[in-house]
């Protein structure tokens, strides 16, 4: 039993609520590195967590979206803006990347009302890759200045590239038991992926606004874990 100086103690507990995102190509092992990290506790005795162990309502979250389309509507804008100005004007970008960048501006706001040390997602620079850009648009310059938009949330990233012929070979197994048409439909998108994330990760090295942690996929996740630990102590105990 917790004695009222425990308990006392809970009640004033300040959660640090930092912020760490996972970039890099598709099946490089992102959810399955921040899933671990979690799941085991390895931060301890900071309080990690990731969006599947937040519980919310759905009332919660839709009396959310109508407060941030007026709290944080300067993004949203800058959001729309992005893609009325690179994107191409297509359902598939809507559908793939539009709507999730969108919902992720919320999403932001949102969490920070739970109580964690630290939070680890694949999140808007995960997904900016996907955009199929107009023509003659330089897509460096693009993901630039997306990312300086939003360089206030981040307090690191962990970025993830993964060889070439090791992103065909996950694929194939990922999609081995999944229908044929999706399979199709996917392996279009995971190679524009791959090679629009060559074009972020220049992004990235170049930019000296965030800490960035570069990782090889086609290392262990064992390996992997301990130097994205590490990592992440240091910003936060810094």
């Amino acid at each position: 039993m917790k004695s009222k100086n425990d308990e006392s103690n809970d009640q004033k507990r300040q959660f640090l609520r930092r912020y760490i995102e996972f970039a890099g190509v598709h099946t490089a092992g992102k959810t399955t590195l921040l899933n671990l990290i979690v799941d085991t506790d390895s931060l301890a005795p900071l309080l990690a967590t990731y969006p599947q162990k937040m519980k919310r309502s759905k009332l919660s979250f839709a009396t959310h979206i109508f407060i941030s389309v007026f709290t944080k509507y300067r993004d949203l804008i800058f959001v729309v803006s992005f893609f009325l100005k690179y994107a191409k004007l297509n359902w598939e970008n809507y559908r793939v990347v539009g709507r999730f960048l969108l919902k992720m501006v919320i999403l932001h706001d949102f969490y920070k009302r739970f109580e964690f040390d630290v939070w680890l997602k694949d999140d808007m620079l995960h997904l900016l890759p996907r955009i199929q850009f107009r023509d003659k648009v330089d897509i460096y310059e693009a993901f630039l200045k997306y990312f300086l938009h939003f360089r206030d949330i981040y307090t690191g990233i962990i970025y993830m590239h993964l060889d070439e012929e090791l992103m065909q070979a996950r694929f194939e197994a990922r999609f081995s038991k999944r229908p044929k048409h999706r399979k199709i439909s996917r392996k279009p998108l995971y190679s524009r992926v791959f090679r629009q994330n060559k074009i972020l990760q220049k992004v990235l090295r170049k930019q000296q606004e965030i800490p960035v942690l570069f990782l090889d996929g086609n290392h262990s996740i064992a390996s992997n874990s301990k130097r994205a630990v590490h990592f992440i102590q240091s910003l936060v105990n810094r």
